[in-house]
């Protein structure tokens, strides 16, 4: 079954371009495209696309902000960052929201749809140019980098309040599934079983006041 893709680009000529060159691929469906965030976050629910291709820099909301909002509301669908340049607090930003894969603009044809094919099939990809910088940027910091979203912190620091799920979701307004699957994936993260390991080991990283 071909991976059905959503190409989300505030430039027409790159999204023409885009389209043109999956528009090749046998084993690619183009389901559509967006100029900016908050449109693919609109056109998800009726495309429901397999993966996400997205422009870093957005018009509004950019690519980092626009991941963490997919990986809430639609965790299955992945999301391969495109972007021009070695950003590496951009891609760091892009990362700790989810981001599955990192491929730059200038990627000729068949690496890109390679790309989107190994993320798709649930593998995390990065161009070998942009690697440097994703390392760079977790070094950069006083602090290690958290292994955690920005959600998911938000997520673990409720718990360590003893809120339970549903009042978690409430303040946070998500579904009780979204904050569970934050849960699933704290869990996963720090190598722990259950929700009181989750805390005490988050206390002794630092990652909750």
């Amino acid at each position: 079954m071909a991976v059905r893709v959503l190409i989300t680009d505030d430039h027409p000529v790159v999204r023409e371009g885009l389209e043109f060159m999956l528009g090749m691929n046998a084993d690619i469906e183009l389901v559509g495209t967006a100029s900016d965030g908050e449109e693919a976050l609109r056109y998800i629910p009726s495309l429901k696309p397999d993966l996400v291709l997205m422009d870093m820099r957005l018009p509004g909301p950019d690519g980092a902000e626009v991941t963490t909002v997919i990986k809430e509301r639609h965790p299955e669908v992945k999301v391969l960052i495109l972007t021009a340049e070695a950003d590496g607090e951009a891609l760091r930003r892009a990362l700790a929201a989810g981001a599955d894969g990192f491929m730059l603009k200038s990627a000729r044809p068949p690496e890109l749809a390679s790309a989107i094919l190994e993320v798709a099939a649930g593998q995390s990809v990065v161009a070998p140019a942009l690697t440097t910088a994703l390392f760079a940027a977790a070094r950069g910091g006083n602090a290690p980098a958290s292994p955690l979203s920005d959600r998911e912190r938000e997520v673990l620091q409720l718990l360590a309040n003893g809120k339970t799920n549903k009042e978690i979701a409430a303040g946070l307004f998500v579904s009780e599934a979204t904050v569970k699957t934050h849960v699933e994936n704290i869990l996963r993260k720090l190598g722990v079983t259950d929700r009181t390991e989750a805390v005490a080991e988050a206390f002794r990283r630092g990652l909750v006041a």
